[in-house]
């Protein structure tokens, strides 16, 4: 980890905390399914070159874009509308110990105390918070708004599944599938559940929205998609693990400083505890490949998480 790659980090981290408070800032003034299809679409025009036909792997690729580029951003979107942004960056980190749980039901890897102490953890920290209120969170309806950005965590570790069955397949190949998937996806559905898609446009946060939607496509997505997978073939595994960290800290720093996010000891508290918990799961998970050659996509030699 050279000290250009750690700032690529932080620029990434960095750029994906800010990317909750922009969410947020926007939901409220264009319907946020709608928003997910022009950011899903326009991220696969920006990535049109890359488009390839993978045989024997599209099943697993759009699975995968099912669930990332649509169903993932529909539940996000629309709870960061109820929430606040620092409390749904907190809350889509139990994508972590989602992914676990999905590893050992679906492709028969085994998890030992370590990491059920882990989850155990997790969840405890985010019962801890959401405990507080609405009130103390700043949420407008905290129950609706926790449950659909924890779906959206769900439904992001479920797309790790199928990625993980890809073969010979780019990460900005899935991307721009999961880009047409999700606007796919989305665009009948703003239609059936959302009104009045285009009333931004004649109002006066035309610019915000669309300064916005630049922000999430370029930036949030192709920008830093692209450094995060070349940062993955410069440096290991476990120290690029760490921007699952900052992206958090940072996410709540932007959520308090810019949205006026409420900080109390209880959210800092089970903060805290979710994220140990977080910590230990990625630490073992690391730890664990690290001692494994080989492992088939298709769970045929069983993993032992100790």
């Amino acid at each position: 980890m050279t000290p250009f790659r750690f700032l690529v980090l932080v620029g990434i981290t960095m750029t994906w905390g800010l990317h909750f408070s922009v969410i947020k800032s926007t939901v409220g003034d264009i319907p946020p399914i709608f928003y997910v299809t022009l950011r899903m679409a326009l991220v696969a025009i920006l990535l049109s070159p890359l488009l390839r036909w993978y045989p024997g792997q599209m099943r697993n690729i759009m699975l995968a874009g099912f669930f990332y580029g649509g169903i993932n951003y529909v539940f996000m979107f629309s709870g960061l509308n109820f929430i606040t942004a620092s409390l749904g960056s907190i809350l889509m980190q139990t994508y972590v110990p989602f992914a676990m749980l999905f590893s050992v039901l679906f492709l028969g890897e085994v998890i030992q105390w370590r990491r059920i102490l882990g989850l155990i953890l997790a969840f405890s920290g985010i019962f801890i918070i959401i405990s507080a209120g609405g009130d103390l969170t700043g949420s407008d309806n905290l129950i609706l708004g926790a449950t659909l950005v924890v779906a959206a965590a769900a439904c992001e570790a479920g797309a790790t599944i199928f990625i993980r069955q890809t073969k010979g397949v780019p990460p900005l190949g899935i991307l721009v599938w999961a880009g047409i998937i999700g606007a796919l996806v989305t665009a009948p559905l703003t239609f059936f559940v959302e009104s009045d898609q285009l009333a931004f446009w004649n109002s006066s946060v035309k610019w915000e929205v669309l300064s916005a939607l630049s922000y999430s496509v370029l930036m949030a997505s192709v920008v830093s998609g692209f450094a995060y997978y070349w940062l993955l073939q410069k440096v290991s595994v476990s120290q690029v693990a760490s921007g699952t960290f900052m992206t958090t800290i940072f996410a709540v720093i932007f959520g308090v400083v810019l949205m006026n996010d409420p900080f109390t000891l209880q959210f800092l508290i089970g903060g805290l505890i979710t994220m140990t918990g977080i910590a230990i799961i990625i630490i073992r998970n690391i730890k664990v490949k690290a001692n494994i050659p080989f492992i088939s996509p298709q769970g045929a030699a069983r993993r032992r998480w100790k």
